[in-house]
């Protein structure tokens, strides 16, 4: 039979052994929390990253379809304006014959191509 000395000695032992558990438990949680920390960061890093990198993608692409909007609006413009013709000094009257107003002035400005128009 044990005694109350072996007893205690024995729930001695038993609490330095759960003691010195805990104590590598509580390091081993405390470097693994900093693992974490520094995963999350990492995380954070390379998640940021991969945004910017889709926003500049994105942004290019819209620069590239602004620019070429900007041509084609450019080249619709050119187009119409080359139909456009414009007589300064003339007056516009009400259902005149462009083609003739036209003719009258080329052959007041270049009297040698009379009859040619």
């Amino acid at each position: 039979m044990e005694t109350l000395e072996d007893v205690v000695a024995m729930l001695s032992s038993i609490s330095s052994l759960i003691d010195e558990r805990s104590d590598s438990l509580e390091k081993l949680l405390s470097s693994n929390a900093v693992k974490i920390e520094g995963l999350k960061k990492t995380v954070g890093f390379v998640s940021a990253e991969v945004k910017v990198d889709q926003l500049t993608s994105r942004l290019k692409l819209g620069e590239q379809r602004i620019e070429s909007c900007e041509t084609r609006l450019s080249d619709l413009e050119r187009y119409s304006r080359r139909w456009s013709l414009r007589l300064r000094g003339v007056p516009e009257k009400e259902k005149e014959n462009i083609r003739d107003e036209v003719i009258c002035v080329c052959e007041q400005t270049y009297p040698e191509g009379k009859g040619r128009f």
